[in-house]
C-alpha cells in the first residue's frame, strides 16, 4: 500500500514537472523578444512626443472664435471692427490724400460713438452736451494735434550714424476720456476713486509705400475703435445703475498719424502734447506679421515690474515669452515702435503688443483685408479690453500708485531696472520671476549638479568598504565616463553647428544658381528642417556615437543588460550643457530666456533625485523611458514655442534682409542652433541606449536630408524662385535722374563771395533695384527695358552700413559715382519729368570760426589751420505729398533742427529727412555749421524728393508695373535728384 502510494506521488511529481514544463513553453512562445519590447516601448515614446508636439502647436496657434457683428454691446466683436479695417484699408502713406481720408473716417466714428453712448444699433442717441455728459458719466474730447519738430535717431542698421527726422503739420488724432470728478453735487461719485495718470492706447493709421496696411497698423486701429465703443457702452450702462463712473482713469486713444515715417507722430505726441506729462502707462498695438495668428506681448518696460503681474492676471489668452524680448532689445530684428518714442523720450512704462506670424506679407501690396483673420482680431480686442479693464477700473488705485515714481531712467528710483523671465503655458497661464534672483537659483541647481556627478562614485566606494572588498565595482563597459559623455555631446554639438554653415558657403559660392539661393523663403517650415537642421542632427549623432562607443570596441561591446547607468551619463552630460550655457549667457549679457536650459537642467536634477531609489528596479527600459518623457517629452511645452516664434517671426524679417546681409549664413545657424538644441540633446541619451536606435535616427536624418534636398535644389536650378503672392519678395524700384555737378576747385571756392551757381551738366539716368532679389535681373524686368543701360543694384536692410532704409534714402550712394549714360527715350517718353525737381536756396553763407563742439574734445578735432567753418541758412521747397531729404559729406558743428550737433559717425555723412502732412506746402528751412578741410574736395550736398502722391499719372507707375511678375511687391519711388556744391 505505501509503495503504491510512494508511485503515486512520483507520478503527481512527474506530471506536476511536466505541466511546469509545458506552462513555461507556452509563456516562452507567446513573449515577445525584448528587442521588440524595446522597438514598442520606442513607439510609445514617439506617439507621446508626437502628441504633446501637436498639443503645443495647437494651443501656440489658437484664437478664439471671433463675435458676429450683432453680439451684445457689452462684449467685443471681432466682426464689427473688422467692418472698419475694410473701410480703412488702402495705401496711405503719411502725406497723401488717403491718410487724410481715414483720419476723417476716424473722427467721424468717434463722434458717432459718443453720440450713441457706445450702442452699435438700439440705443438713444444723445445729442446735447449736458445729456451726453449727465449720461455717460463722463468727459469724452476728440481732438486732432498737428504737429511739427525735428529729431535725431540712432538704429542699429546705420552703424555709429543717424539720422535727423523733421516734420510738418503731422496729424495725430485723440480721444479723451476723462471720468466726471467728485463735486458737491453729485455726491454718489465722492465715493469713486479717479486716478489722475492717464493710460495711452497707441497705433497707427499711415501705411507704407505701396502697401494697403491690413495689418500694419489698420487692424490695430479697427480694434482700437472697437474698444472705444465698448468702454463708451459699459461707462454708461454702469453709471446707470450706480452713478458713479466705471473709468477710474483717464483713457487716452492716440490714433497715430505718422509712424512709417519713422516714429514722426508719436514725437510729436511726446514732444508737445500736454497730455504726456500726466500718463501713467503705455498700450502700444502693432503688426509686423499678416493680422494671422495670435497677438504677442513681445515687450515691456523692465522698469515697472508690476506690468507683467497686471498682464498675467489679466488677459484671458496670454501669448509671450521673454526671448521674444531678449531678441528685440538686443536689435537682432531690423525694426522699430511708437513703444520706443513713449519710452526713451518721454519715460512712459508700457507694453508692446502686436501680430506677427506670417510676416511675408507685412509691408507689401498683399496686407490686404482678406488676408487679416477675424480670429486675431478677437484675439488682440479681448487681451487689450481685459488690460485696459484691470488696468482702468478694478485696480486703478494700484496702477495710479506704481506710476506715481519718478519715470525716466536717470532717476534713482529706476535707475536699475529689473528684468523678469517670463513665458506662457499653452496660451492659458503666464509665469514670470526675477532673472537676478533667479541666477542665484542657477548657481544652486549647478553645484547639485556637481554632487551627482561625484556622489555615486562615493556611494560605490562606501558600499564596497562595508562589504568588504577592495575595489571599486566597474562599471558596464558599454557605459561611457562621464568626460566621454560630456565630450561627446559637446563635440557632436560642435560639429553639427559647422556643417550647417559648410552647406550654406556651399549653396552660396559654390553650386549653380542665384546667389544666395533663399529657398528656403516662403516654406520655411518645410525646407529649414530639410536643409540644414537634418544634416546637422546626423553629424551630430555620428561624431557623439563614435565618442560614446570607441571605434576598437565597436564589435565586441554589445549593449548592457540594465540601461539606466549609460542612460543616465548621457542624460547628465546635456544637463551640464544647458546649465553652462544658462550660467555663461545668463551672467554674460543677462538673457532671461536662459531659464530655458535652465528648466531642462532642473529636469534632470530632479529626475535623478526622485527616481534614485528605483534606480535598481527589475525593469530599467521602464525606468528609462519615464526619464526620458519627463526629459524630452513633456519640456515641449516651454521648449518649443521659442522654436515656432524663431522659424515664424524671424525666418521670413531675415528674408527681408537682402543678399548682402549673408542670410543664408544666419538661417543655417540659425536653423542648426535650434535642431542640435531641440532634436540632438534632448533624443541623444534615448538614442545611445541601442545601436540600432542610433543608426535609425542617423538615416532617417540622412533620407531627410537627400531626398528634402534634391527635391528642393532641383527645381532651383531649373530656375524656379521662392517667391509667390503669399510670400512675395520685397522690390524697391526707384527711377531718378541726378544733374552732374559743376566740379569746382577747392581754391576758387574759397575766394569767391557767393554761392557758386549751378552749371548746366549732363542728364545721368539710373535705375535702382533693391531688395532681397538675389536672382538676375532678367528673371524680374526685362532685357528690352535696359538694352541702352546698365542698372545698378544695391543692398539695404539687415545691420547694412552702406545703406539706410529702403524707403529713406534709396541710391543716394551711387548719385555721387553716377556714371552711366542713359538716353531719355530708354524710359519713355514724358517719364523723366514725372516729379518735380526740389529746390535749394542757400540763404545765408559766411565764415565764422571753428569751435569744436561740445560732444567733441579739441585734441580729437582736425588741425584749425586747414579747417574751413561755414554758417548755412538753407531753404528747401518741394511739392505737396513729398518726403524730401538732404544728405551732405560734411562734419556739422551745431544746427538749428535739434539740441546737439548729429552724430555722424566716421564718415561725416548724415541724412535729414523732411516729411510734411497733407495740404502742406513742402518747405523748411534749416541753418547749420559745417566744417570742411582745405585739403579735400569741395562738400556735396544732395537734395532729393520721393513723392508717393495720389496721381498715378504723374507717378507714370506704367513704367514698371507691366514688366514686373505678379508674384512681386513692389514699392514705387519715382525720384529725381539734385546735387548741388556749395
Amino acid at each position: 500500500m505505501s509503495n503504491t502510494n510512494e508511485k503515486v506521488g512520483q507520478k503527481g511529481e512527474h506530471n506536476a514537472k511536466l505541466h511546469k514544463r509545458a506552462v513555461k513553453h507556452a509563456s516562452a512562445v507567446v513573449r515577445v523578444p525584448c528587442a521588440c519590447r524595446g522597438v514598442l516601448a520606442l513607439v510609445l515614446v514617439l506617439l507621446l512626443f508626437c502628441i504633446a508636439f501637436f498639443v503645443t502647436i495647437h494651443a501656440w496657434y489658437a484664437v478664439p472664435r471671433a463675435l458676429s457683428a450683432s453680439a451684445s454691446d457689452s462684449l467685443f466683436s471681432g466682426e464689427r471692427a473688422r467692418e472698419h479695417l475694410v473701410q480703412l484699408a488702402g495705401p496711405a502713406v503719411v502725406g497723401s490724400r488717403r491718410a487724410e481720408a481715414n483720419a476723417a473716417f476716424i473722427e467721424r466714428k468717434l463722434s458717432a460713438m459718443i453720440r450713441s453712448g457706445g450702442c452699435s444699433t438700439t440705443c438713444e442717441r444723445l445729442n446735447a452736451a449736458d445729456d451726453l455728459t449727465k449720461t455717460l458719466g463722463l468727459r469724452a474730447l476728440v481732438e486732432r494735434q498737428w504737429g511739427n519738430g525735428s529729431f535725431e535717431m540712432d538704429f542699429s542698421q546705420l552703424g555709429e550714424q543717424s539720422i535727423t527726422n523733421a516734420y510738418t503739420n503731422i496729424s495725430n488724432i485723440i480721444l479723451r476720456l476723462e471720468p466726471l470728478v467728485a463735486t458737491n453735487d453729485t455726491a454718489t461719485s465722492a465715493s469713486a476713486f479717479v486716478c489722475p495718470k492717464s493710460i495711452v492706447v497707441n497705433s497707427h493709421y499711415d501705411t507704407a509705400p505701396g502697401s494697403p496696411g491690413a495689418s500694419d497698423a489698420l487692424a490695430p486701429i479697427a480694434v482700437m475703435l472697437e474698444l472705444v465703443r465698448l468702454i463708451l457702452y459699459t461707462n454708461r450702462q454702469y453709471y446707470v445703475a450706480h452713478g458713479t463712473p466705471w473709468l477710474r482713469a483717464p483713457l487716452v486713444f492716440l490714433f497715430n498719424g505718422a509712424e512709417e515715417a519713422i516714429l514722426l507722430g508719436s514725437h510729436a505726441f511726446v514732444s508737445g502734447h500736454p497730455t504726456i506729462n500726466s500718463t501713467a502707462m503705455l498700450l502700444n498695438l502693432e503688426s509686423a506679421g499678416a493680422g494671422i495668428g495670435p497677438e504677442l506681448l513681445f515687450r515691456y518696460d523692465t522698469r515697472s515690474p508690476w506690468l507683467m503681474k497686471l498682464y498675467a492676471d489679466a488677459v484671458p489668452h496670454p501669448h509671450t515669452g521673454s526671448y521674444v524680448q531678449d531678441i528685440f532689445e538686443r536689435n537682432l530684428i531690423p525694426a522699430e515702435t511708437d513703444y520706443r518714442m513713449f519710452s526713451e523720450t518721454a519715460g512712459v512704462t508700457g507694453v508692446d503688443l502686436a501680430f506677427h506670424l506670417h510676416g511675408y506679407t507685412y509691408h507689401t501690396r498683399y496686407d490686404m483685408p482678406s488676408r487679416v483673420d477675424v480670429g486675431s482680431i478677437q484675439h488682440m480686442g479681448d487681451n487689450v479690453w481685459a488690460l485696459l479693464r484691470m488696468a482702468a477700473h478694478e485696480r486703478a488705485e494700484s496702477v495710479c500708485s506704481e506710476v506715481s515714481v519718478p519715470r525716466h531712467p536717470e532717476d534713482g528710483a529706476r535707475k536699475d531696472p529689473e528684468p523678469l523671465a517670463f513665458f506662457d503655458i499653452l496660451s492659458a497661464k503666464v509665469f514670470y520671476f526675477n532673472h537676478r534672483k533667479a541666477y542665484r537659483v542657477y548657481m544652486a541647481m549647478a553645484g547639485i549638479l556637481v554632487l551627482l556627478i561625484w556622489q555615486p562614485s562615493r556611494c560605490f566606494t562606501r558600499r564596497n568598504r562595508r562589504a568588504g572588498a577592495t575595489a571599486e565595482p566597474a562599471l558596464d563597459d558599454a557605459t561611457p565616463s562621464q568626460f566621454r559623455a560630456v565630450l561627446a555631446v559637446l563635440l557632436g554639438a560642435a560639429t553639427g553647428f559647422l556643417t550647417a554653415l559648410a552647406l550654406a558657403s556651399i549653396m552660396s559660392f559654390l553650386l549653380p544658381g542665384p546667389k544666395p539661393p533663399m529657398i528656403w523663403y516662403g516654406r520655411h517650415m518645410l525646407v529649414l528642417p530639410c536643409l540644414y537642421g537634418a544634416p546637422a542632427v546626423a553629424i551630430a549623432l555620428v561624431v557623439a556615437g563614435r565618442l560614446l562607443d570607441p571605434k576598437h570596441a565597436a564589435h565586441h561591446i554589445a549593449m548592457p543588460e540594465n540601461p539606466i547607468p549609460r542612460f543616465e551619463r548621457i542624460e547628465r552630460a546635456v544637463a551640464v550643457y544647458f546649465m553652462a550655457l544658462a550660467l555663461l549667457l545668463g551672467f554674460w549679457i543677462e538673457l532671461t530666456m536662459v531659464y530655458l536650459w535652465a528648466f531642462q537642467a532642473s529636469v534632470h536634477i530632479l529626475g535623478s533625485i526622485i527616481a534614485w531609489p528605483w534606480r535598481h528596479t527589475s525593469r530599467p527600459m521602464v525606468y528609462v523611458f519615464l526619464r526620458f518623457f519627463c526629459f524630452a517629452v513633456a519640456t515641449q511645452l516651454i521648449h518649443l514655442p521659442p522654436v515656432l516664434m524663431t522659424l515664424e517671426t524671424f525666418a521670413p524679417l531675415m528674408g527681408m534682409a537682402g543678399s548682402g546681409a549673408r542670410v543664408e549664413f544666419a538661417v543655417a545657424a540659425l536653423t542648426a542652433y535650434l535642431a542640435i538644441h531641440w532634436g540632438y540633446m534632448l533624443w541623444l541619451p534615448l538614442l545611445s541606449i541601442r545601436k540600432a536606435w542610433m543608426r535609425g535616427a542617423l538615416r532617417l536624418a540622412l533620407a531627410v536630408f537627400l531626398v528634402g534636398g534634391v527635391a528642393l535644389l532641383v527645381p532651383h536650378w531649373l530656375g524656379a524662385v521662392p517667391y509667390s503672392p503669399q510670400a512675395p519678395k520685397r522690390l524697391v524700384v526707384q527711377h531718378m535722374c541726378a544733374q552732374q555737378p559743376l566740379q569746382v576747385h577747392v581754391e576758387q571756392r574759397a575766394r569767391a563771395s557767393a554761392p557758386a551757381q549751378m552749371a548746366s551738366a549732363p542728364q545721368v539716368c539710373l535705375v535702382g533695384i533693391a531688395g532681397l532679389d538675389p536672382y538676375p535681373l532678367e528673371r524680374v524686368l526685362p532685357k528690352a527695358r535696359f538694352q541702352h543701360c546698365e542698372p545698378n543694384r544695391f543692398t539695404w536692410g539687415y545691420r547694412s552700413k552702406r545703406s539706410i532704409f529702403a524707403n529713406v534714402a534709396p541710391l543716394e550712394k551711387l548719385v555721387h559715382h553716377a556714371g552711366i549714360q542713359c538716353p531719355e527715350d530708354s524710359f519713355g517718353a514724358g517719364v523723366l519729368e514725372s516729379v518735380a525737381m526740389p529746390r535749394l536756396l542757400v540763404k545765408e553763407d559766411a565764415l565764422v570760426e571753428c569751435v569744436p563742439p561740445a560732444h567733441l574734445p579739441r585734441a580729437e578735432a582736425a588741425d584749425n589751420a586747414t579747417l574751413v567753418c561755414r554758417a548755412l541758412t538753407l531753404e528747401i521747397r518741394a511739392l505737396r505729398a513729398h518726403w524730401s531729404a538732404l544728405v551732405f559729406d560734411a562734419a556739422v558743428r551745431q544746427w538749428s533742427l535739434t539740441a546737439d550737433a548729429p552724430n555722424q559717425g566716421q564718415t561725416r555723412r548724415h541724412f535729414i529727412r523732411h516729411v510734411a502732412g497733407h495740404g502742406t506746402p513742402h518747405i523748411w528751412n534749416m541753418s547749420l555749421i559745417v566744417e570742411r578741410n582745405n585739403t579735400e574736395p569741395a562738400v556735396v550736398f544732395d537734395v532729393m524728393a520721393t513723392r508717393y502722391g495720389e496721381n498715378r499719372s504723374e507717378l507714370s507707375p506704367s513704367l514698371w508695373s507691366n514688366a514686373l511678375p505678379d508674384w512681386t511687391a513692389p514699392v514705387y519711388m519715382t525720384s529725381k535728384f539734385a546735387t548741388y556744391v556749395v
